[in-house]
């Protein structure tokens, strides 16, 4: 049966070929028929498994290639010929259908004797020849190196030299596994022909290892994520994203399969789809790597070159390209940094960020015992596990393939060789002991596949020939540093396609001729494993000295690239041509908003990077501009009478289409013409940047290079720090403000004459209302500010309480004279703009042997910025948040940077506004305020991505102020006694968690959250008296307010001339004071609420189970999901009805919350005899010698008129007496 579905075969060959004249040459329709047969007979590969018969429109397409290959005689000798003539060749192979028998066959476990495997064999070969035969060829042998033609036609010579220079170095290897002791129940050789046949290399790996116990860190890392196998791909191209290679469009995902490793799993890749079958860890990222890098390639050379060159150079060069992407990812810092992120060792313009150390600073390794090669030197343990990986899984498999190169090319030139002592000898040679299976099937189903051979040993070799011309510094220095020079280097060899002979492509991307140099270079630390330099064996990874919770070398931020958004389809049910007009705007809209919306973000995280490069200016004007007119061009489309902005009155989307135009009718500054929004734009982002370069010389170096000064970050670090002398806090403050003046006052001015122009523009009355928009207030202010008053009225007396004692410990601790009924001294609160006043704390905390500042707690346990992120985002998969925000899309280019100048180094919570890419922006502090800060920008990044599904219009919060307060709120609880013990943080144990601990707690909480609200509701009311025209003095109107309302005095005498509210970050950032005091307000009423709800806490039992007492858990956190979740589905005040208590915008959560301090604060006031107010002493401050120009100015006019009319008397009485 065998030997007559052979010859049928032979004679259908022949046959296809003796039709060839019947073809005709080659044509667009032509061409067409064979890419469609091309087409179906990929389709018909992928569904096959292992054994089975070709399909219908394989055999097809193999008998149109046999017959084309005759037309080819016609056409030009040229490499585009060769080039055909090699792929139909390929696809002719298809109807030897005894190959496919002998795969049937084989499959077969125990039926086969040995005899019969090589009959079969023999028969094969016999076919191989009749095609070779019909196709032109002197032999099978010249059939199989067809594909690998060279520039000089010499392939088999190149794959000669290239193995006779790379075996010494397998036998090395080999010498040094036969030394190792026998595994349980087999054997070294056994594990050495399973890996080096069939790639199943885990246990020999497991075997060889040097440090054994050090396992491999690719591979925990990616089981610490629990990646599954699709993971495993979207990580694979995050990494191919890092090299700047294009991202997979959807259709190959979609078409792609997923599935854990198995024997009847079957990998398989082209240009629209795979099916990876993988585990997860280091093997099956590389499987993911190389099945990924390999559809890329066919996508690209597709892309660049003519029909004849869209594959590679050779069968299987793929491989080597693959191979190259793998020696640069599978680096234990490469893939921390894709799945965790990074930290700032050298913030600079460039942003050059060093890696941070998680796997480490979990305490995942400790080096352990010191030994002979390595003296305890964890980074020198991982190189020499990971050279020796590489060695096993690389080098055997290529040694393999060319001894089977070798026996085959033997068995066909003489037929009648013993098979079997052939194949033994050369496995012999080639593996350093004979096979004690009883034939090649057993090893490897494939072991007839010549041409498989020649590409293994080929691409192998080539692999690490791209690699070394794309690190040529070394694989530790390459990334991310050479990232956009690797990943060139691939693109021009993707390009290229099968354009060049294999050789000559090489030598053009590398600059070098084939050669083995690279990996026998590469490979060179195997020789120093047993030597007397393994310190050498760094050559790897992990260069400088490391230790359990260390940092690894430095290296900049690579851009994550993350998949292009899918167009939003929320246009409701009715058929377009009888939708109205406004529901094609908001069709349109949705449509296009995500590609506006991400060049916009983009272009603000890069701003914030380095606000001195002109470019980011520039582009972030350009993207803000272009999303706020298209925003408003849909929004023109909209009528005037909402009742008719939708046609879809039967759809259930009515309401929801209907509140996304009620969205888009509020006006933004898109509103304004071209020319002022541009100018007015320019103005914002030139205050920010004009802001963050304010900066003073230090106070014991007065006179300073710019180099050596210092901006408010520093000097809010320094405000930290405490322990500051009046001399010096008041020097900073007088510096401070002069700066801001200087750099801010212009651009200041245009701001507002610029917002005023775009406010009468769009119909507004002043700039102000513009904020007011998305709170839904419309065109009036007097709402708003009215229930601000009204919160504040609740807050007064706890705030003046609060005031009177602070003013009283610091007059104790002799920091400040003010008593009596003064105001507090701004400079002496602990921060430039007396409004948080944390820092005072330690100096004015209310029990001297008490502290609820956890710092101290947090450098004891070792911690660093990753373990607080880590800390964050295991605490919001706990409420059921986000299972896990530090493996989500972008986080891994967050930025944890010491501040630098030229730089927004305000902790911010980045979110795309398009898909889930978010990042986080925070100085790495270690204290209890970061700890605090980290865990709040996180909870925002929450609150994204729970609405981030949502139309464009809902996809955000559903106002402004609730981002903050919903963070807030879950902030509030991460300071709880029982978060901190649950962490060992606890400042003092749990069994002196007392009453005087809890008013401690508070009091320094009433100095976070009470104390900035009088200073944000003086400066939103100053802003509005100054946008509404209605403020002619700024500078005496600020401190008149300030003096009021909070009660805070200038540091020293002010005049007309001082603008120091030019310092306030608020007005500098563009941002309505009131959005800060109102989140303030509202994430106390969201926590309230979730601690009501989750029967942590009663209104009515207060005292027994106390508000600050409650700590959130994923039951008590359900209701902020939901509210998350809801985005701006739902205008904010109707959220305030279903999630807060009082229903409405109110202080009284913050009463109760802070009810036990207020008793305690009440009680030292009596104790004290303390008076509770304070009066005015501005007249104290005030250089009326400076602002005297009004009076002297009414004065010489009112002495000017009376000038007047005394001369007019005296001529009148002149002319009288002449008439007289």
């Amino acid at each position: 049966m065998r030997a007559a579905a052979l010859a049928c075969c032979l004679l259908a060959s022949l046959a296809a070929v003796a039709l060839g004249a019947a073809v005709p040459a080659w044509s667009d329709s032509v061409q067409h028929e064979y890419d469609q047969l091309v087409a179906e007979a990929g389709r018909e590969r992928w569904q096959r498994q292992h054994g089975a018969q070709p399909g219908e429109a394989e055999l097809r397409l193999a008998t149109l290639s046999a017959a084309l290959l005759t037309r080819l005689k016609e056409q030009p000798h040229n490499w585009e010929t060769v080039q055909r003539r090699l792929q139909l060749q390929r696809n002719a192979a298809t109807m030897n259908l005894g190959k496919v028998e002998l795969d049937g066959m084989l499959s077969v476990d125990g039926e086969l004797r040995q005899q019969k495997v090589y009959d079969a064999l023999r028969e094969y070969l016999t076919a191989q020849g009749a095609m070779a035969t019909a196709l032109g060829m002197e032999s099978a042998s010249q059939l199989w190196w067809a594909p690998f033609t060279t520039g000089s036609g010499e392939a088999r010579s190149e794959l000669q030299t290239l193995w006779s220079r790379t075996a010494p170095l397998v036998s090395g290897l080999l010498e040094h596994l036969r030394s190792l002791p026998a595994p349980a129940g087999g054997s070294v050789t056994d594990l050495v022909y399973a890996c080096a046949a069939r790639d199943d290399c885990a246990e020999l790996v497991k075997l060889a290892l040097p440090y054994p116990d050090v396992a491999n860190v690719v591979s925990d890392l990616l089981r610490e994520k629990e990646l599954s196998t699709e993971q495993l791909a979207r990580l694979s191209e995050q990494f191919l994203g890092l090299l700047g290679l294009p991202a997979a469009p959807a259709r190959f995902w979609a078409n792609s399969e997923f599935r854990a490793a198995a024997a009847d799993c079957s990998s398989y890749v082209d240009a629209d789809r795979m099916r990876l079958c993988a585990d997860t860890n280091a093997q099956g990222l590389r499987s993911a790597l190389s099945l990924m890098t390999s559809a890329e390639y066919l996508r690209t050379a597709a892309a660049g070159q003519p029909a004849p060159f869209h594959t590679a150079p050779f069968p299987g060069f793929e491989r080597a390209v693959s191979e190259c992407v793998s020696l640069l990812a599978l680096q234990p810092s490469v893939v921390q940094q894709l799945l965790y992120g990074y930290r700032s060792d050298e913030a600079s313009s460039k942003a050059r960020l060093a890696v941070v150390s998680l796997y480490l600073a979990r305490g995942g390794r400790s080096a352990g015992q010191a030994d002979a090669r390595c003296h305890g030197d964890i980074g020198c343990q991982q190189a020499a596990n990971a050279v020796m990986e590489a060695a096993v899984t690389q080098l055997l498999p290529i040694s393999y393939h060319a001894a089977s190169l070798r026996w085959l090319e033997a068995l066909e030139a003489a037929p009648a060789t013993d098979a079997d002592a052939t194949w033994r000898t050369e496995m012999s040679s080639a593996l350093g002991a004979p096979a004690a299976a009883a034939t090649p099937s057993q090893l490897d189903k494939h072991f007839y596949d010549a041409g498989r051979h020649i590409a293994r040993v080929l691409a192998g070799v080539a692999g690490f020939q791209l690699h070394a011309a794309a690190c040529p510094e070394g694989t530790a220095q390459c990334l991310p540093d050479g990232a956009e020079a690797a990943g060139a280097l691939i693109s021009r060899v993707m390009a290229a396609g099968s354009s060049l002979p294999w050789d000559r492509l090489l030598q053009e991307t590398t600059g070098r001729a084939p050669s083995a140099e690279p990996l026998i270079t590469f490979f060179q630390p195997l020789r120093r494993l047993t030597g007397e330099q393994p310190r050498l064996l760094r050559t790897l990874e992990l260069e400088d000295d490391q230790t359990p919770g260390g940092f690894a070398p430095a290296a900049p931020v690579v851009p994550v690239r993350r998949q292009a958004p899918t167009a939003a389809t929320a246009c409701g049910n009715v058929p377009v041509d009888q939708k109205t007009p406004e529901e094609k705007a908001l069709c349109l809209w949705n449509d296009e908003f995500d590609v506006f919306r991400q060049n916009e973000t983009d272009a603000e995280w890069e701003f914030g990077l380095d606000l001195n490069a002109t470019e980011n200016l520039d582009n972030l004007v350009k993207y803000q501009k272009a999303f706020l007119q298209r925003r408003n061009e849909a929004r023109s489309s909209l009528g005037d009478n909402p009742d008719k902005w939708i046609n879809d009155s039967s759809s259930t989307d009515e309401a929801k289409l209907w509140g996304e135009l009620f969205i888009l009718s509020e006006k933004d500054l898109g509103a304004a013409n071209d020319d002022t929004l541009e100018q007015l734009l320019q103005s914002t982002a030139g205050l920010l940047k004009a802001y963050v370069g304010v900066s003073v010389c230090p106070f014991d170096k007065q006179s300073c290079d710019d180099a050596e000064k210092l901006t408010i970050w520093d000097l809010q670090t320094v405000m930290a720090a405490g322990s500051m002398e009046e001399e010096e806090a008041q020097y900073y403050w007088r510096q401070y403000r002069a700066a801001a003046k200087t750099d801010l006052h212009s651009t200041f001015s245009d701001y507002i004459a610029r917002g005023r122009d775009a406010a009468s523009q769009a119909g507004l009355q002043h700039y102000g209302q513009f904020w007011l928009e998305p709170y839904g207030y419309g065109s009036t202010n007097e709402t708003l500010l009215e229930e601000l008053a009204d919160t504040w009225a609740d807050l007064d007396e706890l705030y003046r309480s609060l005031h009177t004692v602070v003013r009283h410990q610091l007059n104790q601790a002799g920091l400040s004279s003010a008593t009596g009924k003064q105001p507090l001294p701004s400079h002496l609160l602990g921060d430039m703009f007396a409004a948080d006043w944390r820092n005072i704390y330690n100096d004015t905390k209310p029990f001297d042997n008490y502290t609820v500042d956890i710092t101290d707690k947090l450098e004891e346990q070792s911690y660093d910025i990753v373990k607080i992120q880590t800390d964050a985002a295991e605490y919001l998969k706990k409420l059921g948040l986000v299972d896990d925000l530090m493996n989500t899309e972008c986080f891994g280019d967050s930025n944890w940077v010491e501040c630098e100048k030229g730089q927004d180094c305000d902790a911010l919570a980045w979110t795309s506004g398009v898909d889930d890419c978010i990042k986080i922006r925070v100085t790495p502090e270690i204290t209890m305020d970061n700890y605090e800060r980290v865990h709040a920008k996180s909870a925002e990044l929450a609150y994204y991505l729970q609405y981030r599904s949502l139309d464009p219009e809902y996809r955000t919060a559903a106002n402004p102020a609730f981002t903050e307060a919903v963070a807030g709120a879950v902030s509030l609880s991460v300071l709880s006694p029982s978060n901190l013990e649950s962490k060992s943080l606890l400042p003092v144990p749990m069994a002196q968690v007392d009453g005087l601990y809890d008013i401690d707690f508070l009091y320094r909480r009433a100095l976070q959250h009470l104390a900035p609200l009088p200073f944000n509701y003086v400066t939103n009311k100053w802003l509005w008296e100054l946008f509404g025209n209605s403020l002619d003095r700024w500078e005496h109107r600020w401190w008149e307010l300030r003096e009021d309302i909070q009660g805070v005095r200038p540091s020293e005498s002010r005049s007309a001339d001082d603008l120091d509210m030019l310092a306030v970050p608020d007005l500098a950032r563009d941002r309505p004071a009131f959005q800060r005091y109102m989140s303030t307000v509202l994430q106390f009423q969201l926590f309230e609420k979730a601690c009501v709800d989750a029967g942590q806490f009663e209104i009515d039992k207060a005292e027994e189970k106390p508000l600050y007492r409650c700590s959130l858990d994923s039951s008590a956190a359900a209701g902020l999901k939901d509210l998350m979740a809801a985005g701006n589905t739902q205008r904010w005040k109707a959220l305030l009805k279903q999630y807060t208590v009082n229903g409405t915008l109110s202080s009284i959560s913050m009463v109760r919350y802070f009810a036990p301090l207020h008793t305690h604060l009440q009680r030292v006031i009596e104790s004290n005899n303390l008076e509770t107010t304070w009066e005015s002493d501005l007249v104290d401050y005030w250089d009326e010698e400076v602002d005297n120009t009004v009076p002297i100015v009414v004065g010489v006019v009112l002495g000017v008129l009376v000038l007047i009319v005394v001369i007019a008397y005296f001529v009148s009485r002149v002319r009288r007496n002449k008439e007289e």
